[in-house]
């Protein structure tokens, strides 16, 4: 599933007005998030998370993937999550992609980031 199928708001009862104006977005730009003609960028991706109560996250994707998806639920660039990584941002984006897998050591360094980012309710 994509963000546009998670965002569908139909079961909701919430107009695509309604929620651009919540978003303050064009109603445009939800209509082309539902419709799959292009992915939110990664600065609405926390409302969005907010919106529906949780992050959509694939059980098949690879362990890059799930770190890409959580720095997009955070907000964050590229840039500023290999800031508070303490990596290179290529790292990142090799992960993200897929082009690297990121080690067990980073795995965690990820989690434990996370982890405290989340309990200090940042």
């Amino acid at each position: 599933m994509t963000w546009g199928d998670h965002i569908r708001r139909r079961e909701r009862g919430l107009l695509q007005k309604d929620l651009a104006r919540e978003w303050k977005l064009d109603p445009a730009t939800v209509n082309y998030w539902e419709r799959n003609r292009f992915a939110p960028a990664p600065r609405h991706i926390p409302r969005i998370v907010d919106f529906l109560g949780y992050a959509p996250y694939n059980p098949r994707w690879t362990p890059g993937e799930r770190i890409r998806a959580q720095q997009e639920a955070l907000g964050f660039s590229r840039q500023r999550f290999a800031e508070v990584l303490g990596i290179h941002e290529s790292t990142v984006r090799g992960w993200g992609w897929g082009w690297r897998k990121p080690s067990a050591r980073f795995q965690e360094r990820v989690k434990r980031f996370l982890r405290s980012w989340f309990s200090t309710g940042r």
